[in-house]
């Protein structure tokens, strides 16, 4: 299995030192990391993999800058062929080695989550933020059953795969961004920050969205909603943030609760985060429906219309409105 290799080759190194020392690595070793890279833009995840592996048996064993960039590419492949334990395996090792860069266990975490690992995702995360009690552990026993509702109409624009570091002139050449939204449009405009993410880097802002996502939704999946809202409420302690607002209204339509659901987006929306609005401003709109309040679905519907523009899907959901 790839989460048993090059574990060895890491930790025969150091666990725990990093060296930048500038050391030449060998022209296969460079060919190899070059080849993985036009791999994954061709969307050939495990034939990147087998790429960056072998520039890794090509490296000069130091552990260094170029070690640990073609480790985040390898981490990021792992993560989109859906070898969750194996990229949660990667970014640990990555922790380990490169000073436990908050970015480093925020993907872990999302990784652990997706691998159904929720004690390992809790634990992952809570690293990222410098605490190790393990507070926040979920209990497997506890609230495992409940509604499996599921919202159909949940739009959740989330980053849908680590992002690796890399300067300006490669990061265009290779594209390596893994980037995934569920509607047309560009919303691109600066996210309001909270002071903790003013203090995050780029990468640590996206890992812990993405951790987020992925350990809420893993408690939604299960039917422990109360869980799921009891770890946002606890992230909310280190920012409160319209994406997290937007992860709890979705948690409450996922559990049938609608006006709390409601009352999440709205609060959501009064932060003015101009990237997250639209969901907020959809998924409001999904919540009406669900309640019941077509009229209202309808009408906050049009009104995203207006501004985000259309698609055939949502032109559907307003036919469908328009018939109740």
């Amino acid at each position: 299995m790839r989460v048993q290799r090059r574990i060895g080759w890491i930790f025969a190194v150091s666990a725990t030192v990093l060296m930048m020392s500038g050391c030449q690595d060998s022209k296969a070793a460079r060919d190899a990391r070059l080849a993985g890279i036009e791999q994954m833009n061709q969307g050939n995840y495990e034939e990147a993999i087998a790429s960056f592996d072998l520039a890794l048996d090509e490296a000069d064993g130091i552990v260094n800058e170029f070690e640990l960039d073609v480790l985040k590419y390898r981490a990021e492949a792992e993560y989109m062929t859906e070898d969750f334990t194996a990229a949660a395996h990667t970014y640990g090792i990555l922790a380990d080695v490169d000073d436990g860069k908050p970015e480093y266990f925020y993907y872990q975490a999302a990784s652990e989550a997706m691998a159904g690992n929720l004690d390992g995702a809790v634990k992952a995360y809570e690293s990222a933020l410098g605490d190790t009690s393990g507070a926040g552990e979920s209990d497997p026993d506890r609230g495992k059953e409940g509604s499996e509702e599921e919202s159909a109409q949940e739009t959740d624009r989330e980053t849908d795969s680590p992002q690796t570091e890399e300067d300006q002139t490669e990061a265009a050449q290779a594209g390596s961004s893994q980037e995934e939204t569920e509607t047309s449009g560009d919303f691109s405009a600066p996210k309001q920050k909270s002071i903790r993410e003013a203090a995050l880097s780029p990468e640590a802002q996206a890992g812990r969205s993405l951790a987020l996502s992925a350990i809420g939704k893993a408690y939604e999946d299960q039917g422990r909603y109360e869980e799921a809202m009891d770890f946002y409420e606890s992230a909310a302690d280190s920012g409160l943030t319209a994406d997290l607002y937007n992860r709890m209204g979705l948690c409450m339509m996922a559990a049938g609760r609608y006006d709390e659901a409601i009352s999440y987006f709205e609060t959501g929306m009064t932060l003015n985060d101009e990237v997250k609005m639209p969901d907020l401003k959809y998924n409001e709109a999904a919540a009406y429906e669900y309640k019941g309040n077509f009229e209202k679905a309808l009408e906050l519907l049009r009104d995203w219309v207006s501004v985000y523009g259309s698609t055939p899907e949502i032109e559907k959901e307003i036919t469908f409105l328009e018939s109740r």
